[in-house]
């Protein structure tokens, strides 16, 4: 039986959001080459805790409760494409408007997984999604291919076991807190 995983917690994404996301990466994969994920992986990572013991995963779970209690759900929009690393090796993304409570909330849980002595990147929190990686891009051609600026809700924060399936990577929901629930 696995003993540890690779977790990490992130917002869910509304069909809405994913469906325009998932348009505008098949426009871009005509022009980009890349690993691009699949639909169903688009999310926003609040925490990546990286390679841990799967037995304190209910302790993160409680983590996430007691940070998103009395937190509401969260109306963000998609906004510019841009991309992280070197232009011909880069992580595409789309970044959103409207993140603010999704930054506090990332805050209070990292606080929690600190305190709780659980190991996470601590690096500062730039709210994004994820399209593509290893993407060959320029500045020019993203802005040719943004997505529409859709506006949708985020209810739901979730601790993810991530996996590889056939190759693929899978990420697996442990633990879920529906946020004004």
């Amino acid at each position: 039986m696995q003993k540890t995983g690779r977790l990490f917690i992130a917002a869910e994404l509304p069909a809405n959001l994913t469906g325009e996301l998932a348009a505008a990466a098949k426009r871009l994969r005509e022009k980009i080459g890349a690993r691009w994920p699949r639909r169903e992986n688009y999310h926003v990572t609040l925490a990546f805790l990286g390679e841990t013991e799967l037995a304190r995963a209910a302790q993160v779970g409680h983590i996430i409760s007691r940070a998103a209690d009395g937190v509401g759900p969260v109306r963000v929009s998609l906004s510019e494409l841009g991309f992280f690393g070197k232009q011909n090796d880069a992580v595409l993304w789309c970044g959103l408007s409207g993140t603010q409570p999704l930054e506090d909330l990332a805050g209070k849980i990292r606080a929690g997984l600190a305190k709780a002595g659980l190991p996470f990147d601590g690096k500062p929190l730039r709210p994004h999604i994820t399209l593509a990686r290893r993407a060959g891009v320029s500045a020019a051609a993203l802005k040719a291919f943004s997505p529409a600026r859709e506006e949708g809700t985020v209810d739901k924060i979730t601790l993810f076991l991530s996996t590889r399936k056939n190759g693929c990577l899978v990420y697996r929901p442990l633990f879920a807190y529906h946020l004004g629930g």
